[in-house]
């Protein structure tokens, strides 16, 4: 369910306004995404419901997902 999980976030990642700009070697996150400030508000929306220790990561403008 896992990968199901994050194929969903990242989509909605995307319509939030996020961009992905290619590929990023992590042990744990396997996708990056970046999103301004202006779009900060959409973005926390859509990681509501996901667990933040193990769905995504939050850092400043950017959101690493599993």
């Amino acid at each position: 369910m896992q990968t199901i999980d994050s194929l969903f976030l990242f989509k909605a990642l995307i319509k939030a306004g996020c961009h992905w700009q290619g590929d990023v070697s992590h042990r744990k996150w396997s996708e990056q995404l970046y999103f301004s400030e202006a779009d900060r508000e959409k973005v926390l929306n859509v990681l509501g419901p996901f667990d933040p220790v193990n769905d995504y990561k939050l850092e400043d403008c950017s959101v690493w997902i599993a």
